[in-house]
């Protein structure tokens, strides 16, 4: 006959408890990683298509009306989020520049004093031209 210690009566579910928390607390950081390493890619690989695009044209074709035209494509391929997100576009006889900004974008609420882990993107892609 086995006897139960009065002491230790509840143990057991304060020990799973806490490993499920913490094992969701892990799950969701590192979806918010995820998350946030994704929208810094694709919002990179937009403005570099982008300027790639606008890079090849000749220079004889570059106008605001074409330079809008390209920047709403690429902040389309974002979906959504694309709303979010904002370029310009800069250019001289020998490169095209696609300034590229966006906020950050994660899963889990900011924290006092932080956002998401992986922060937003704030860069300018330059591309040279093509010889014509």
């Amino acid at each position: 006959m086995t006897r139960r210690r009065e002491g230790q009566r509840g143990s057991s579910l304060l020990g799973t408890a806490l490993g499920v928390a913490m094992l969701l607390s892990l799950t969701a950081f590192a979806a918010d990683v995820g998350i946030g390493l994704w929208a810094r890619s694709a919002v990179d690989a937009a403005a570099s298509d982008a300027a790639r695009e606008l890079a090849a044209l000749p220079p004889d074709q570059i106008s605001q009306a074409r330079n809008a035209l390209v920047v709403e494509r690429a902040r389309s391929t974002l979906g959504p989020f694309g709303e979010r997100v904002s370029m310009s576009v800069g250019s001289s006889a020998e490169a095209v520049a696609v300034h590229v900004r966006s906020p950050s974008l994660g899963l889990l609420p900011r924290v006092v004093g932080g956002g998401s882990v992986v922060g937003g993107v704030d860069r300018t892609v330059v591309v040279r031209r093509e010889s014509w």
